[in-house]
């Protein structure tokens, strides 16, 4: 395998900075959450929350994981980062045709459509020849990274 090109290792730096983010904002959201204890040594959390979380360290890790696994060029790298970076532009596109129905074209507005142009950046880098080569992609890991999209979306619209 060769070396990496400027656009996969823009696919991992993504990654990384998405994790980074889920993570800054996980600790900053566990750390200003007070909890009462519900008895001696428990304490009281939601069904919510605990998806909430779950969904959280989920994301981090595959997130963190995909692009660390970039540099190393590894198959699975690939497969997490595909999944990942697809989850998101499905998350970026419904939040945009949301605010598009509801016609509240804002500064916010104009920062997800930036958002939702890296992220379909992201995914052709990702699906270029190049890199499937360099990464040696099968349908077999295009099949893994559906499965695992398709895990993540249900635990992102459908586990609330």
């Amino acid at each position: 395998m060769g070396k990496l090109n400027w656009r996969e290792k823009f696919v991992a730096f993504l990654l990384l900075l998405i994790g980074i983010m889920f993570l800054t904002s996980w600790i900053l959201s566990i750390s200003s959450e007070i909890r009462k204890p519900a008895g001696p040594g428990m304490i009281s959390l939601s069904t919510a929350e605990l998806m909430s979380h779950i969904r959280s360290i989920t994301t981090i890790i595959i997130s963190l994981a995909g692009g660390f696994l970039i540099f190393k060029k590894s198959t699975f790298g690939w497969i997490l980062s595909l999944s990942v970076v697809l989850l998101f532009t499905t998350i970026v596109t419904g939040i945009l045709l949301a605010a598009v129905e509801a016609q509240t074209i804002d500064p916010p507005f104009i920062v997800g459509v930036a958002a939702l142009a890296v992220l379909f950046t992201s995914l052709v880098f990702l699906n270029l020849k190049s890199t499937r080569v360099k990464f040696k992609t099968t349908s077999r890991s295009y099949l893994w990274a559906v499965v695992l999209f398709l895990i993540l979306a249900v635990m992102y619209f459908l586990l609330q």
